[in-house]
């Protein structure tokens, strides 16, 4: 195993390749609708936040040595 490595086999590859498009099949209409609803800035920013919140959580999940292929796909 290479250093750095999560041991993650193929199944956890396919499933974190799977969550990460999931998103865009499931709401591939209501992102347009709620553009067109709310002020498009507001709605930039706090995805933008949300975002940074979650990576700054998997960051120090992982420097912590707590990261996990569950973890990541959680």
């Amino acid at each position: 195993m290479a250093h750095g490595s999560l041991g993650a086999g193929p199944i956890y590859v396919a499933l974190t390749q799977t969550a990460s498009a999931l998103p865009f099949f499931v709401s591939r209409c209501r992102p347009g609708a709620i553009g067109d609803i709310v002020d498009r800035r507001r709605l930039i920013l706090y995805t933008e936040f949300w975002m940074v919140g979650v990576a700054m959580v998997l960051t120090v999940a992982t420097i912590m040595g707590l990261m996990s292929p569950r973890l990541l796909l959680l």
